[in-house]
Order: structure tokens, then C-alpha cells, then sequence
């Protein structure tokens, strides 16, 4: 009986492994859905290349003078 078992460790880790490698290749079909973004953060951005949504945010922690 302990071969049985080891044999259904065993499995359960190759389709945990394989579940964790194939998870980024099943979801390039899917556009990128920035709706819950723009509302969590408030405010809007814009999409760059790669699925990659900005959003600027102005830094109020440096104190910068311009021409003088």
C-alpha cells in the first residue's frame, strides 16, 4: 500500500506542477479588463504594449525647483 501512496504523491505534484506552468499560456486569449483597476485606484491611465496599464501617480515627497 505505501507505493500506492507514493504513486498518488507523486501524481498530485506533477498536475500541481503542471497546473502552475501551463496557468500564464491559458490566459493569452484574454484582454486586459483595466474597468476594476480604474476603480480601485480612482483614477485613469493609459495601456501600453504587454498588458501593461499606467498610471501615473505625482510624487509629493521631493521638493523641486525649476530655473532658480
Amino acid at each position: 500500500m505505501a507505493v500506492h501512496r507514493g504513486i498518488r504523491v507523486l501524481l498530485i505534484a506533477a498536475l500541481t506542477a503542471l497546473v502552475f506552468c501551463l496557468g500564464p499560456f491559458l490566459s493569452w486569449g484574454q484582454a486586459l479588463d483595466v474597468s476594476r483597476v480604474i476603480q480601485a485606484l480612482g483614477r485613469t491611465g493609459e495601456t501600453a504594449p504587454g498588458d501593461v496599464y499606467r498610471v501615473g501617480f505625482p510624487r509629493t515627497d521631493l521638493q523641486v525647483t525649476l530655473d532658480g
